[in-house]
């Protein structure tokens, strides 16, 4: 059994290398860039106006409306003492000075009044917000839906990220059933894989998705066939000293070099990593939900280059536990004193915990007592609406 950071050090060595890779907008959603982008137009494109009114060709009226501009057209060029109608994101004509909104117009026949404006008034310029030419995102920025929007803004319809690996995930355990299927007493529900796999999705990955009951012969198989076409391999359960865990036997057999089996953590201490000579990496998860998925957050995301990222908070309450390993624990942010407070699950089996927190909490190793607002390393869960 290794440490905390001895492992992470251990997976950082051997984090997944992307390749750029061409995807549409459309499906760019949680991929990271994999060059920086440029503004190739203005923002705003052409100067137009912001408000649904009149376009204006002298400060002072009355004014003569002699047409109209909507969105999408160009109206004609005005003179002193005429107004178009005009609508939001039209193109401003020749010789607008201003646009006057439509609820502070009156009109009359063809006849526009309205106190006098000033020059520019709800009239956006072309590049005001930035020109072409300017850097709008750096090499490796996630692609929110804001992000995306903005790239759409500039006419993309493709984007260039870091390739995602291919994964395979691999549950293991006679006891699972499938989500949808009778319950059947002494056995659970697979819930880890779905979680896991959601969240692969989000990031960009292609995940396949397969149960193996607790046989060493139908286990080393799975991961063979597995391994040939996928860039990642996560097992799920099976990777403890049990009787019935062949998962550790079964990758080793089949080439895996395991850097590690066991980290001094709490929970998921059975967290395995190996990596096979064709580069394809493994890592083995504890089968409970809580630890599945928080090691997942710790490891996995570590070697697909999106770690947790811990900075200190203060504690709402004090907290005790038994010393020995570092541990991770649910916790959320409180909105009313922006402190921390934890939420302990019963077991390392229990998934209210994680659905009830916007992060995690590390608390070292050799730490008994934390009292109220003693500082603590806490990272949001980068699907947390709190983080």
């Amino acid at each position: 059994m290794i440490g905390f950071e001895d492992a992470l050090g251990i997976v950082r060595a051997n984090r997944w290398c992307p390749i750029p890779l061409s995807v549409p907008m459309g499906r760019a959603n949680g991929r990271r860039l994999a060059s920086a982008v440029c503004a190739v137009l203005d923002s705003p494109p052409y100067t137009n106006s912001a408000m649904d009114g009149f376009g204006v060709g002298s400060l002072e009226g009355p004014w003569q409306i002699i047409g109209s501009a909507p969105a999408g057209s160009i109206g004609p060029a005005l003179a002193p003492g005429h107004a178009i109608r005009i609508n939001t994101g039209s193109l401003v004509p020749e010789g607008a000075l201003a646009v006057i909104p439509q609820e502070e117009a009156e009109v009359q026949d063809d006849q526009l009044r309205a106190a006098p404006v000033r020059p520019g008034a709800h009239i956006r310029i072309k590049g005001e917000e930035f020109p072409s030419g300017s850097p709008l995102f750096s090499a490796a920025s996630k692609i929110t839906p804001p992000v995306a929007a903005a790239l759409a803004a500039q006419g993309l319809a493709c984007v260039i990220v870091e390739s995602m690996p291919r994964v395979a995930l691999l549950s293991t355990g006679a006891e699972l059933l499938t989500p949808g299927e009778p319950y059947i007493a002494g056995r659970v529900f697979d819930s880890n894989s779905l979680g896991i796999s959601l969240v692969l999705e989000q990031m960009g990955c292609a995940v396949t998705r397969l149960t193996v009951t607790d046989d060493a012969e139908s286990t080393f198989r799975a991961i063979q066939n597995l391994q040939l076409n996928h860039d990642l391999l996560l097992t799920i359960g099976g990777v403890s000293v049990g009787d019935h865990d062949f998962v550790r036997p079964s990758v080793t057999k089949h080439g895996f070099d395991i850097q590690f089996s066991g980290v001094a953590i709490k929970p998921g201490k059975p967290v395995s990593f190996g990596v096979h000579e064709d580069k394809t990496a493994w890592f083995g998860l504890p089968g409970n939900p809580m630890s599945a998925l928080i090691t997942f957050c710790l490891f996995v995301r570590e070697y697909l280059g999106e770690p947790m990222v811990f900075h200190p908070l203060s504690l709402a309450d004090g907290f005790s536990r038994k010393p020995g390993r570092v541990e991770f624990v649910p916790a959320r942010l409180s909105p009313e004193t922006q402190k921390l407070v934890l939420n302990p699950a019963v077991g390392s089996h229990a998934t209210s915990g994680l659905s009830a927190a916007s992060g995690l909490a590390r608390l070292p190793a050799e730490i008994s007592t934390l009292a109220p607002g003693e500082l603590v390393e806490y990272a949001p869960f980068p699907w947390s609406i709190a983080a």
